[in-house]
């Protein structure tokens, strides 16, 4: 249970962060890899270190990151079976917003301070496709079958789209600009075929952009750095 008490700017850094630990025991203790596919199923990114620097860090963090996982762990109670039901204020953002707008000091400065961050995504990435092979594999070996082309085929189309991430972060491409956005988008596009193709080689029904609410698996429609370039 959430519990109440007023938040003054001297411990408004602590009292967010024991709100968050509170509001994640309070939709079942998910693990941080398990709100980084809920975040993805709605076409956001909660990377496991951002959620456990969230919850555990000295730095004050971004609206953004908070925003996220709030939403995410929402959606994360919504989707268990039974649902978990929640205090009607944890869905109103104006409370979380509130709380963090009483902080004091300036935003963790690490998201934004250059092409860091995007490369530390690139490595999570790695780790997510490597994660799907190995249970692609797993369950090929299990059924004693031949290797899957599909899987195969996106797998390296993937690496391919990976790898121009990689080029655009050396060159100096920032998460928010355009150069950046002009990889990353193709990428999100050939992730979500490669874990299709594994869907389907492990037996697991079809999953089509539309079932989640989207027009592709690019996310770019929603995107709001790519709507302000293109209007």
């Amino acid at each position: 249970m959430l519990c109440n008490g007023d938040v003054t700017n001297s411990n408004a850094l602590v009292e967010l962060r024991l709100r968050l630990r509170e509001l994640r025991e309070a939709v079942g203790r998910p693990t941080y890899q398990k709100l980084q596919e809920q975040a993805e199923l709605a076409g956001r990114t909660l990377p496991v270190s951002t959620a456990q620097e969230l919850l555990a860090g000295d730095r004050r963090p971004r609206w953004a990151t908070v925003e996220v996982f709030v939403v995410t762990a929402i959606a994360y109670a919504k989707h268990r079976r039974p649902p978990i039901g929640l205090e009607d204020r944890v869905g109103d953002m104006r409370f979380w917003r509130d709380l963090y707008e009483g902080i004091d000091g300036p935003d963790d400065p690490r998201p934004d301070s250059g092409p860091a961050p995007a490369a530390t995504t690139y490595v999570e990435f790695v780790h997510a496709v490597l994660h799907d092979v190995a249970r692609s594999r797993a369950t090929r070996e299990a059924r004693n079958a031949a290797g899957a082309p599909a899987v195969i085929t996106a797998s390296e189309r993937l690496l391919l789209r990976l790898g121009g991430i990689y080029e655009a972060v050396r060159a100096g491409a920032r998460p928010d600009s355009e150069q950046y956005h002009r990889a990353y988008h193709p990428f999100t596009d050939a992730l979500w075929a490669f874990r299709l193709a594994v869907r389907t080689e492990v037996g697991q029904p079809p999953l089509t952009p539309q079932a989640l609410g989207r027009v592709d698996w690019s996310v770019q429609e929603r995107c709001a750095n790519c709507t302000q370039s293109a209007s």
